[in-house]
């Protein structure tokens, strides 16, 4: 897709991949409504955006509110009249054994990172389809297909996420709206120190990952090509490939690498 002239709904817009992303389309040419729970975090995007000749709307809102996919869409339209890219980025994590976390964290988790995305698709096809055409970007993360200890209620509302794009992309086929998942690897924003859970502060792994802006350019790229997986780097491809291919022998890494964190 051509991102010029065109309109983009980005949620978890007010840091990180989110924030890097609105700002890479807005360069691009393509006008951002913003949605994220700090009004002045995505102010402060906003401003940043129109202070280099871009359009940005400002849409404080948490996604887990039922009422936010709507009134985000709603405003979306009512501002720049169409709505061409949804960018489901919006999602906490959880490091925490799924045996110990705490029931409300889990709730939590997936309210965001799953009912979140769910809902807000369920806001904006209705005006794609009508326009004849839509893209819709899933982030999803590279342990989604491949699960890791202690994130496993993370993992699975990644998966659950690359699933619900998997049936909606061929759902929505006939609609011209195509869909999208991107797998992220490791990215160096604060989303470990804002995850819930008991192991806020876990030891960095032996990954340095990437910046925000990186994963913005993947994303950037992903929308004008539209395939139907995108990741951001080869060591994160390889990732993936590696554990389906050999699950086992993954397995038996990870399991390793674990059991020598834990000392």
């Amino acid at each position: 897709m051509d991102v010029r002239n065109r309109t983009a709904l980005i949620t978890g817009a007010s840091r990180g991949i989110g924030a890097a992303t609105a700002r890479a389309l807005a360069a691009a040419g393509c006008r951002v409504a913003l949605v994220a729970r700090s009004a002045a975090d995505l102010n402060e995007v906003a401003e940043d955006i129109r202070s280099h000749g871009g359009q940005a709307l400002s849409l404080p809102g948490d996604v887990a509110d039922r009422a936010t996919p709507e009134a985000a869409v709603r405003q979306t339209l009512e501002a720049y009249g169409q709505l061409d890219i949804l960018v489901n980025n919006a999602g906490i994590g959880l490091h925490q054994s799924p045996l110990t976390a705490a029931w409300d964290d889990v709730e939590r988790l997936m309210a965001v990172d799953f009912y979140g995305s769910l809902a807000f698709m369920r806001a904006a096809v209705p005006p794609m389809r009508q326009a004849g055409r839509g893209l819709i970007v899933n982030v999803s993360s590279i342990i989604g297909p491949r699960a890791v200890p202690q994130d496993g209620i993370y993992c699975a509302s990644k998966a659950a996420l690359e699933r619900l794009g998997d049936s909606l992309r061929l759902e929505l086929a006939a609609d011209n709206i195509r869909v999208v998942t991107i797998y992220p690897g490791v990215t160096r924003t604060g989303f470990n120190q804002a995850a819930l859970g008991a192991a806020k502060k876990r030891p960095a792994g032996f990954v340095r990952g990437v910046p925000p802006e990186r994963v913005a350019q993947a994303m950037l790229r992903a929308i004008r090509h539209e395939p139907r997986d995108a990741y951001v780097t080869l060591v994160d491809r390889a990732f993936v490939t590696f554990s389906g291919l050999l699950p086992g022998v993954a397995d038996a890494i990870l399991s390793r690498y674990y059991a020598m964190r834990r000392r």
